[in-house]
């Protein structure tokens, strides 16, 4: 079954709400320190003995997350390029922010989906960057093919859906001292 767009309309909800609960207002921002402060403890494969990482590796090589007790903890190949690194964490944090509870290929889509929105708002990405790759990637502190694939998103959508922006857009807007316009 795949992702309705009904259901990203959805999740770009859930995302705004996120940011405006734990007041995020600049981009790019520092991933680990929002998941810290939502509760999420974040573990550097790195800090576990040259014999362990293997295992690690074994269960992902980017990131993976676990409940321990009542707490998610959130596991990441800190030897990878810092912009995956940041796209692995924000996978991560939509697994556990949208309650996915088991694997599936519709919950991996809309972890990817979440990843990229939250670190790039579409919106935000048109008022910065006038829709170049390049320029999303750096000013987002995003991988181009990442980049590219918000730009890819956000042309089809201004060419074929809907002008303007939604109630969710203009708050991710006043979010980050934009105006709609």
């Amino acid at each position: 079954m795949a992702v309705s767009n009904k259901r990203y309309e959805v999740i770009k909800t859930i995302i705004t709400d996120f940011l405006e609960d734990y007041d995020v207002n600049s981009w790019p921002f520092n991933i680990i320190g929002l998941m810290r402060n939502v509760g999420i403890a974040v573990v550097r494969y790195s800090s576990f003995s040259l014999l362990t990482r293997p295992l690690l590796m074994t269960a992902s090589e980017d990131s993976f997350y676990a409940k321990i007790g009542n707490r998610y903890t959130v596991f990441y190949n800190d030897s990878a390029p810092e912009t995956r690194v940041r796209f692995s964490l924000a996978h991560e944090l939509a697994h556990i922010v949208l309650e996915h509870l088991e694997e599936s290929d519709d919950a991996e889509v809309e972890a990817n989906f979440f990843a990229s929105y939250i670190l790039a708002p579409a919106p935000l990405a048109i008022c910065f960057c006038n829709a170049e790759p390049g320029d999303v990637a750096s000013r987002f502190y995003i991988s181009y093919d990442c980049a590219e694939a918000i730009v890819d998103r956000t042309t089809k959508r201004m060419r074929y859906g809907k002008s303007g922006f939604t109630d969710y857009e203009h708050r991710l807007l006043n979010l980050a001292g934009l105006e709609a316009g």
